[in-house]
């Protein structure tokens, strides 16, 4: 827009559109499954979910072991999981496990940006 006006379009040609609720609740709806499948039978965690955003919460062994198994239900799916993205919010005074780092996730003491 310039001046009140359209200049120029860009087209959409891929992908759900910025904004479209329509897309955002059937990708939610797909993902509700997958999301409850990796902490099926791990006691005390469980997930919460903002569209994309998993959160895995529990103790630590639990959590891994629920983020090991949403990434193998995410097979054949063609969707990935961008580690670069993803953290672990180690609040000890003990080192984090060597399995943080061998996973590719950053590691965060004191707190996790989330939405």
């Amino acid at each position: 827009m310039a001046n009140g006006k359209y200049v120029d379009t860009i087209m959409s040609e891929e992908g759900v559109k910025q904004g479209d609720t329509l897309g955002s609740l059937l990708f939610a709806l797909s993902m509700q499954r997958l999301y409850r499948k990796c902490t099926s039978g791990i006691p005390g965690v469980r997930c919460v979910a903002v569209a994309d955003d998993l959160n895995i919460i529990g103790k630590a062994q639990g959590v891994f072991q629920a983020f090991t198994n949403f990434q193998k239900s995410l097979t054949g799916t063609g969707l990935v999981i961008r580690t670069e993205k993803c953290g672990v919010l180690w609040p000890k005074a003990t080192e984090p496990p060597e399995l943080i780092s061998s996973m590719r996730l950053s590691c965060a003491s004191l707190y996790i940006a989330a939405l």
